[in-house]
């Protein structure tokens, strides 16, 4: 992800959680993975985080939660509620609600995307498509906020009702103040 595209992500992102979900602090925006965190009971903490790739004009954003405040990324998968530890991608539980298989991601360059994969194709046929050259920053600026839009949309329908079913499993109640989301059973396994 290119530096100035990350940034306007991060500070997108920044003022929607902010403006529905205050109660989650930025704990890492400066860092690798910028990332959120609420602290739900002594041992319980909930972390969001946005990944971004090398060479991709894409980010995803993962859900965590851990019983110790440590941000648990290395857990990525593990979505068991029940676990001290777990840590699931908002994608994977959309993508899984609608019954598909694959990971959704945010993708600001879809036409990038496909070019890419056009070119890995062609590879291992006799026509080599040219790999593809990168969109002006320009043309994806504006795309930043609404796919950002939809990611905090996808975080209260998806994301918060796993969320407050990792509370439930850990004998915590949801808090008041926290709007509930969605429907729980969308929240993950």
């Amino acid at each position: 992800m290119r530096g100035r595209l990350r940034k306007k992500i991060v500070a997108g992102f920044e003022a929607e959680l902010r403006a529905g979900f205050p109660q989650f602090l930025a704990c890492n925006l400066g860092g690798r993975y910028p990332s959120w965190s609420l602290k739900l009971a002594t041992n319980l903490y909930l972390f969001i985080g946005l990944q971004f790739f090398s060479g991709k004009d894409q980010f995803v954003v993962n859900l965590a939660w851990s019983e110790n405040g440590e941000e648990p990324w290395a857990w990525l998968g593990r979505a068991e509620v029940e676990q001290m530890e777990g840590c699931q991608r908002l994608g994977v539980l959309w993508n899984r609600a609608r019954g598909e298989r694959h990971e959704y991601v945010w993708d600001l360059a879809p036409e990038k995307t496909a070019a890419d994969e056009a070119h890995r194709e062609s590879l291992l046929s006799d026509e080599i498509v040219p790999y593809p050259e990168d969109p002006p920053i320009e043309l994806l600026l504006p795309r930043i906020e609404p796919l950002v839009h939809d990611a905090i949309e996808k975080l209260e329908q998806y994301g918060i009702p796993l969320f407050r079913r990792v509370a439930e499993a850990h004998g915590v109640k949801w808090p008041e103040g926290i709007p509930a989301g969605g429907d729980p059973s969308k929240g993950g396994q």
